[in-house]
């Protein structure tokens, strides 16, 4: 059953009370990680005074105190360490039914494109800085955009009851000083409103959307007042929640600021007593002896102080300059302590906090780059970073329109809806690899890919894929550019019967490819219709692929031999034609190399020529 409009209102003003207490460690976290604690704004404020980042002086006659921000080192490198992870779904249909392997195809698709599209990559890392901050990041899940964004935790409102027990019915987004101008092309925003906000374009409201996830509603409210409501098919929140570590009870925990506030707080102080020491204590001492010649007029004390004293009779009164040490040694060793102490609380090295990277990690062969993520300590916030990705995706799955196609219709790919993603849902697998953190250096990634291959860890016209190079985008969308299409057709012919295609596709993959599918679809008792299609189609395939091999064998046939050149005829010789010279007969010589010509018949004695 829905709340009542009255019941909602109510029902925000207490939960917002309730998590109002969070405020306070929200504030003082924030402060310490833009600005060592040295002001204090409000995290709800936008506008911030510009002289408000200044760093002031305790004391009116030293300088700004140092600041050695260890605790945002320490976030900000643990966030470096997971930005190496690319956490990417993989759908896997499980020799299920053409339905089902349809789904999983076209969810894989969407997600692939998606992933990028949304920066999700980028967004998860920010969402990770906020637990690290704060104590958790959330990322919201906008139905009415389609987009998926990082808000901060502040913005999400939930009942701490529910979620300790696991199940949430209600939860609100709330957005102070929001821009009203990006409510004016809403179609549930009431006509009033809209003329409101063209009137005066440059408004800020308090935006809230309520989401009743038992009773199905959606409410919309502008300064406390809701403006619209509709119906919503899904049950599930649409934000998810990373914590920094996980709760042991309850909705709230602790952050890596949490964590180290009293070290940061020693080394604050003992900055603090270097720098007064640092100013106050002379850079040079002057003693000069009384009754002497000499006159504190004669020097200046700019960088130093003068003093003077009484020397024994028997002593040599001469000015003395010292330079004393500013502070004992003992203060600069506390704070190289308490620097390293908050780093190995944490579990980092200072070499990855000053990005020095150990050597031996060059080389190709170096594969342990998947997921290093500085020590097996980091292995379970490792497993909380994927399952952030993993309650993503299949949090849109579940939030997304029903109706809507996951991608617009193009050329080699499959027309599937989210109501057939969800309704396939239990009949496909979801699975994520974050062992693709290959080196960002492009030599090493060729050299580690080259392993790969070389291990048949993955197929040779993969390597562009993995490279991600960009003037290689083209060559791989070229490779799949074949694989696309056959899917297509395939497609096609089981869904429609459609057995005609363009012969320009490689024949041999088509029919291999068709033969697999018919191969899937027969193991797990497909419908016949389907079956008997791409059986038929499989003929067709199989029969246009003869046409085409006889085709070129006829093409490439040899060409008939040219007859055998026939003799003169024999008989008697005839006349020799009139004005030709008679040439001599040739023999071969003894080798039967060279031509030698035949002795001239010589006249006989008595014979007239």
């Amino acid at each position: 059953m829905a709340l009542s409009e009255s019941r909602v209102l109510s029902d925000i003003g207490e939960i917002t009370s309730d998590l109002q207490a969070r405020q306070t460690k929200y504030i003082r976290n924030y402060n310490m990680y833009v600005n060592n604690g040295y002001r204090r704004d409000q995290i709800e404020n936008l506008y911030n005074p510009p002289q408000g980042y200044w760093y002031t002086s305790i004391y009116a006659d030293t300088g700004p105190v140092p600041v050695a921000n260890v605790l945002r080192s320490i976030v900000d490198t643990l966030d470096s360490k997971l930005a190496q992870t690319t956490v990417r779904p993989f759908f896997n249909p499980v020799n299920g039914l053409w339905t089902t392997r349809k789904a999983a195809r076209g969810a894989q698709q969407f997600f692939d494109l998606y992933f990028d599209q949304q920066h999700l990559y980028h967004k998860g890392i920010l969402c990770r800085r906020d637990a690290g901050i704060f104590d958790m990041g959330v990322m919201r899940i906008n139905e009415e955009t389609g987009d998926v964004d990082r808000i901060p935790p502040w913005q999400y409102f939930f009942d701490r009851a529910e979620y300790n027990y696991g199940e949430l019915t209600r939860c609100f987004f709330r957005f102070q000083q929001y821009p009203m101008v990006y409510l004016k092309d809403k179609e549930w925003l009431p006509r009033e409103t809209k003329e409101r906000i063209e009137s005066n374009p440059i408004k800020k409201c308090e935006y809230v959307c309520y989401y009743d996830l038992a009773g199905g509603k959606k409410h919309w409210l502008i300064d406390g007042k809701i403006i619209a409501n509709e119906k919503i098919e899904f049950d599930k929140p649409p934000a998810i929640v990373t914590f920094n570590t996980a709760p042991v009870k309850g909705a709230y925990t602790t952050s890596t600021m949490d964590n180290q506030y009293t070290v940061q707080t020693m080394i604050d102080m003992i900055l603090e007593r270097i720098e007064l020491a640092v100013e106050l204590n002379p850079a040079n001492a002057i003693f000069l002896p009384e009754q002497s010649n000499i006159k504190k007029s004669m020097f200046s004390n700019e960088i130093g102080a003068i003093y003077e004293y009484r020397p024994s009779p028997m002593e040599n009164a001469v000015p003395v300059i010292l330079t004393p040490p500013a502070i004992s040694d003992q203060y600069m060793e506390m704070l190289r302590y308490f620097i390293q102490l908050a780093y190995e609380m944490e579990g980092i090295s200072q070499l990855s906090a000053q990005s020095v990277k150990p050597s031996g990690l060059n080389s190709g062969v170096a594969l342990q780059t998947v997921q290093d993520v500085e020590s097996d300590r980091f292995e379970v916030l490792l497993q909380d970073h994927t399952r952030f990705f993993m309650e993503i995706t299949e949090r849109i799955i579940d939030i997304f329109p029903r109706n809507t196609p996951l991608l617009p219709k193009m050329t080699g790919r499959t027309n599937t809806t989210w109501a057939d993603v969800q309704k396939q849902r239990s009949n496909f697998s979801i699975q994520f690899a974050s062992a693709s953190a290959l080196s960002k250096d492009p030599m090493v990634k060729m050299q580690q890919i080259e392993k790969l291959i070389s291990m048949k860890a993955i197929a040779p016209d993969m390597a562009p894929e993995f490279l991600e190079f960009p003037d290689l985008e083209k060559v791989e969308s070229e490779m799949t550019a074949v694989q696309d299409v056959v899917e297509s057709i395939i497609e096609r012919a089981i869904e429609k019967g459609q057995f005609e295609y363009d012969l320009v596709v490689p024949g041999q993959v088509l029919e291999q490819a068709v033969l697999v599918e018919l191969f899937h679809l027969d193991a797990v008792d497909e419908n016949q219709k389907e079956i008997d299609n791409l059986r038929e189609f499989y003929e067709v395939v199989r029969e246009n692929n003869n046409k085409m091999k006889a085709a070129m064998e006829e093409a490439n046939a040899p060409p008939p031999q040219p007859p055998a050149p026939q003799g003169p005829p024999q008989g008697p010789p005839g006349p020799q034609p009139q004005g030709a010279p008679m040439q001599p007969p040739m023999a071969q010589g003894p080798t039967n190399q060279l031509p030698v010509q035949a002795p001239q018949q010589m006249p006989q004695p008595g014979v007239q020529q």
